[in-house]
Parts: C-alpha cells; structure tokens; sequence
C-alpha cells in the first residue's frame, strides 16, 4: 500500500522486516504478560520462541541469504514468474485456512453477534487511532518527516500482518480448541484494514503527489531568481 500511496517504499521494507523478526520476540512476551495460560495458551518460552523463529525468522534469513548470494538467478526468476502475486496467493491459503479452522469450531455457537460486532467496530477505531496518532506524529516540524515518509509511517503504524499473528496464535494455542475464536480479531482486523487502507491510498497518493508539484515549482522559481541574480550587470562604485 505504501508503494501504491507513492510512499517511502524502502522504509516501508525496512520496517516490515525489523517488526517481523522483533514481533516474534515481543508479541509473545506480551500474550504471556496479559494473558497467560487463561485461553489455554503454552507456557514453554523455550519451545514458542524456537518453534516461532523456524516458522517466521528462517525464512526471512533464507530468502535474504538467497537474494543475497543469487541475485542474478532471483532477478531471472522475478521475470518469468510474478512473486507478488505468488506472495498473495500464500497469503490467502494462509487466511482460508484459518477460517476453515474457525467455521468447523462453529464459531457463531460461540460468539453473539453482539460481541462480532463489538469487534468489527473496535477493530476498526484501533487502526483509525492508530493511523490518525502516526500522522499526527510523523508531522512534528522538528521530526523533519517529508510526505512520502509520513506515508510509510502512517501505513505501517497500524498494520498488523496476518502471516506473522496467525504462526504466532497457532504455535501459542495450537492445543486450545478455541484456536478459531482468537483468531476472529486478527482476522476481521485485516479484513478492514485492506477496505480502509485502499482508501487511505488514494487520499495520500494526491497528498503526497501535489507536495511533489509544489516542491518542483518552488525549484524552478528559486532557479529562476539564481538565474535573473547572476545575469544583473555589476555596479562599480567609486569612492
């Protein structure tokens, strides 16, 4: 999305890969520490902590060991097959699964209505506040963030990554028999933040478009006023 917002796209990669690899480590600590053992969660840090950095740091390491000793191989293969799209397709296998998993637990036995819609509504003032503080932030003058920065903020803040949080719930509650149910939030959270990041795209892509025109106009004015500058004839003053 940040791409597509014309945004900082490698301080939008840079934080992806940093958030994956210290999510695993934090987000953890963070379930044990308010949560526990009371969803029916593993309390074996050892084994959560091992289990998650086969299942999510590995491969970020394979791949960047790869990237880094075949780069021509990685290029060639980019060309004949599109990996974005290979990516999203992983990505979906990933979700349909998990909803699989929480249609077969009968999650409308479960859970009320009321409560689906309490989520879906508290989902969505999470990433909005979230969205909103970043921006807010990102534009302190003294931060000396430009548009395409704050765009990157802005998009990454709020974003949760379904390909981190569900290995992270599965390898946590793999025993639980609610493992569907707590995944509901996360679920519904991506859903939403997909709807309203695609308009959040359009918006920044013209802010950040517009802030581009300007900051061209005001160098061809300035370039303009150097040149009338060095074209004025010297004044000789005689004392």
């Amino acid at each position: 999305m940040t791409k597509a917002a014309h945004g900082d796209e490698a301080a939008a990669v840079t934080n992806a890969v940093l958030g994956n690899i210290l999510g695993v480590f934090i987000t953890p600590s963070l379930i044990f520490a308010f949560v526990g053992t009371s969803a029916g969660g593993s309390m074996d840090y050892r084994k959560v902590f091992g289990d998650l950095a086969i299942t999510v740091v590995a491969p970020v390491i394979v791949g960047q060991l790869i990237l880094g000793f075949f780069p021509s191989f990685v290029a060639a293969l980019g060309r004949k097959v599109n990996l974005s799209i290979v990516n999203s397709c992983l990505l979906l296998a990933l979700v349909w699964s998990v909803f699989c998993d929480t249609f077969a637990e009968k999650l409308g036995s479960a859970t009320d209505p009321g409560s689906l819609v309490g989520i879906i509504f508290l989902d969505l003032g999470l990433f909005l506040s979230f969205s909103t503080i970043a921006f807010l932030v990102s534009r302190i003058k003294w931060l000396a963030f430009n548009r395409k920065e704050t765009v990157a903020i802005v998009m990454c803040a709020a974003t949760k990554t379904v390909a981190l949080g569900i290995p992270i719930i599965q390898i946590i509650y793999g025993g639980s028999p609610n493992i569907g149910l707590l995944s509901t939030p996360l679920l519904i959270y991506h859903a939403e933040q997909l709807v309203v990041g695609a308009v959040m795209v359009g918006i920044f892509k013209n802010w950040v478009d517009k802030g581009e025109a300007e900051r061209e106009r005001q160098l061809k004015v300035r370039e303009a006023e150097n040149t009338e500058e060095s074209m004025e004839p010297l004044e000789i003053r005689v004392a």
